[in-house]
């Protein structure tokens, strides 16, 4: 059995480009604020951008 793996682009505003001081190229991953690790992720879900290094 395959892994599905699927991909979301998005469009940060430039404003908040230059607040956070990112770089072009910058990588970034999204953190879902889940407190307990056996609830699935859902539409209602809440995710922070991370920056990773």
């Amino acid at each position: 059995m395959k892994n599905k793996v699927s991909q979301v682009r998005i469009t940060i505003p430039k404003w908040i480009v230059k607040l956070k001081e990112w770089e072009i190229g910058t990588h970034l991953e999204f953190v879902p604020l889940i407190k307990d690790d056996d609830k699935p992720i859902t539409k209602e879900t809440v995710f922070i951008i991370k920056e990773v290094k």
